[in-house]
């Protein structure tokens, strides 16, 4: 996870990252992973491979353009 918000941090393209899921109303049980939002400018979601959406051992991440 330190590794995906130094990424997010020093990434132009990245406008923000949300968490949502079980996590987000306490609900999240010892198998749930990290459920993220990475919210991208429209110009790296339009890209030819954005790669939208990442699974990384316990973080699950999707990217959303800023206006979707």
């Amino acid at each position: 996870m330190e590794e995906l918000l130094r990424a997010v941090e020093s990434d132009p393209a990245t406008i923000g990252l949300i968490l949502h899921g079980s996590r987000t109303i306490g609900a999240e049980r010892p198998s749930s992973d990290d459920d993220l939002v990475r919210v991208v400018t429209d110009d790296e979601y339009a890209r030819p491979d954005p790669g939208l959406r990442v699974k990384d051992g316990t973080t699950d991440v999707v990217f959303q353009r800023q206006d979707g």
